[in-house]
């Protein structure tokens, strides 16, 4: 498992995504157990908006992936990123670790950012093992290893890129129209995206 010393400020708190874990014993002794990651994302009702949250806007294949951690960063004082900032309490060693699973990503053509088509890069999604217990987020379409999507990322210094709110920022490709994993869906023609960034 990838630990990252990352902060969560700086990949939940921008998304302004509020974390929830919450735990589901099985019922079967050899069976693990499983809990679930709510996460409160911005809701996006447009391209364009969506266009205005990203770093980068490219059409990227899915790659391996593998498990990792990101830890808050207590020696903030901003208390979006650090939970403690302006009290007096002591954080446990751990607390506040969120799981995550971060996929390498072949990029096809980009709209917009700084990267290049074959480029790899690396993607990040809530979820995946900590202490035992397998998360996966609430409502998440997972991504899948060998899919060609469209997606709209949020940089950062210290973690992989995030999609912006979730799903909103992840696109099925059908044809020359992207189509949002998000219930509505939103969807953008190539022409359309495009035009966004002329």
């Amino acid at each position: 498992m990838l630990h990252r010393n990352a902060s969560i400020g700086g990949t939940l708190a921008i998304l302004a995504a509020t974390v929830t874990l919450a735990s589901c014993s099985s019922e079967s002794i050899d069976a693990p157990d499983t809990a679930v990651i709510s996460a409160d994302y911005p809701a996006y009702d447009s391209a364009a908006r969506l266009v205005e949250a990203a770093d980068i806007v490219a059409e990227v294949t899915i790659g391996e992936h593998e498990e990792a951690l990101l830890y808050p960063d207590y020696g903030s004082d901003d208390p979006q990123i650090n939970p403690y900032a302006g009290t007096d309490e002591t954080p446990e060693p751990g607390e506040g670790v969120v799981p995550i699973t971060v996929y390498e990503a072949i990029v096809g053509e980009v709209f917009a950012g700084p990267v290049e088509s074959g480029e790899t890069i690396h993607i990040q999604q809530l979820g995946g093992t900590l202490d035992g217990v397998t998360y996966s987020e609430d409502g998440i379409s997972p991504l899948i290893v060998g899919q060609t999507i469209l997606v709209f990322l949020a940089e950062y210094d210290d973690a992989p890129a995030a999609i912006v709110g979730g799903d909103a920022g992840a696109f099925d490709i059908i044809g020359t129209t992207y189509v949002s994993h998000t219930d509505p869906e939103l969807t953008v023609t190539q022409t359309e995206l495009r035009a966004l960034f002329q």
